[in-house]
């Protein structure tokens, strides 16, 4: 997809949209006149630390291998543009209205039934994070989304890859 695609396809204003930020990228909620849905779409400004390149498609490669699980946000696409003041990718993933756990935390008050679902699913994405050789690294409330499903039960969606490790060799003994 070329960068004016892009543009046409997905709309959101920068000022307005942001839903948050980390150390490396901003995220922010927007419309996808192609599909007919919001989104998230994450931007991150391509970097290269101790020779070490950061960039949101690592990310993305850390996720992609593996099948959908309800407890892990997958991330869509990703795509490259050079723009003005740098070289920046944008992934795009599924659009969480609930926000995420430290958001909810905040503003909720939930009770135990509703703090051991999450926990339970926390428990299971991890699991299957593990159990697919991918190590999180960055696991706190704000990188973890939440979902909200007809029984009004809270679903955490493990996201935010960028310090993911994945295992390539496993200890046997």
């Amino acid at each position: 997809m070329d960068k004016q695609t892009f543009i046409d396809r997905y709309e959101f204003d920068i000022t307005k949209d942001r839903l948050g930020q980390g150390s490396f990228g901003e995220v922010y909620k927007a419309y996808d006149h192609e599909k007919d849905v919001w989104v998230a779409i994450k931007k991150a400004q391509v970097k290269s630390i101790d020779a070490k390149e950061f960039t949101l498609i690592d990310e993305v490669k850390a996720t992609r291998g593996i099948s959908i699980h309800r407890n892990i946000a997958n991330y869509e696409d990703v795509y490259r543009f050079e723009l003005d003041f740098g070289i920046y990718d944008f992934a795009i993933m599924q659009y969480y209205s609930e926000g995420n756990l430290e958001q909810l935390l905040a503003r909720e008050d939930i009770n135990f039934k509703q703090k051991n679902g999450i926990l339970k699913g926390l428990y299971k994405g991890v699991a299957f994070l593990h159990k697919n050789k991918i190590i999180h690294r960055d696991l706190k409330p704000s990188n973890i989304l939440i979902s909200k499903n007809t029984r009004g039960e809270y679903i955490p969606k493990i996201a935010d890859f960028g310090l993911a490790k994945l295992v390539e060799s496993s200890i046997n003994g």
